[in-house]
């Protein structure tokens, strides 16, 4: 498997700020992940093409090879996660993390750190006696459609925290969120609630609003908006 990775990042807290880590040592990590050394390289002894053209008798086949192997790389995502927890001891989670799910009514799905704010705000809802939960997604390519629609199967609802929009049509994990519980025996609403772009901080009042919209029926909204700008342009 030769896919490429991408690893999304919070901006702008996590790339502006600091704070304490837990860094493995250098030998730990050494002893986890195997030596760099890619199959593929330039080599002026051994000189090849990379990133050739494929014209439409070849285009097809390879398309079809890349989304195979796309779909097949979430058995090494879990499998990673495991060999992780076993090197270093400590879970860092697989493809979805659900916190409260089991028997939540409403289910809050974020992204990215987001999901700290939104589990410390479903602890004070439970305290009050609300059915919430969260779930963190931390796989977006291949999208988690079977975990997804396990963890969500017994939701009256389903929040997206949305901090991407694609403008002029949908929040982009909401839509994602609707394609993998679309036609199934109970599927629950799904709410997107677009909040925290730019990295604006989502708060407990911008959740609270979110909570209070949801529950008067509002399907796609913006949230935690500074109404003095708008009414000022």
């Amino acid at each position: 498997m030769l896919l490429p990775l991408m690893i999304g990042m919070d901006g702008y807290v996590l790339t502006h700020t600091y704070e304490s880590v837990d860094v493995p040592t250098q030998e730990e990590v050494d002893a986890f992940l195997p030596r760099y050394d890619p199959l593929y390289k330039l080599d002026p002894e051994d000189p090849y093409t990379l990133g050739a053209f494929a014209d439409p008798s070849l285009y097809q086949e390879m398309r079809y090879e890349i989304q195979r192997d796309a779909l097949g790389s979430k058995d090494v995502v879990k499998e990673v996660a495991r060999d992780f927890q076993a090197a270093f001891g400590r879970w860092m989670g697989d493809v979805v993390e659900p916190y409260m799910c089991d028997d939540a009514e409403t289910i809050y799905i974020g992204l990215g750190t987001v999901v700290g704010t939104l589990k410390d705000w479903v602890d004070v809802r439970r305290e009050q006696g609300g059915k919430v939960g969260a779930l963190k997604l931390r796989c977006f390519r291949p999208f988690p459609n079977d975990e997804l629609r396990e963890a969500l199967g017994n939701a009256k609802q389903v929040v997206v925290i949305e901090k991407a929009v694609s403008v002029g049509g949908y929040g982009i994990v909401a839509a994602e969120v609707r394609g993998a519980l679309y036609g199934q025996p109970k599927t629950p609403p799904v709410v997107c609630a677009m909040t925290g772009l730019g990295g604006r901080d989502v708060t407990y009042e911008v959740l609270d609003e979110i909570q209070k919209r949801t529950e008067a029926g509002e399907m796609d909204f913006f949230a935690g908006l500074r109404t003095e700008l708008l009414e000022a342009s």
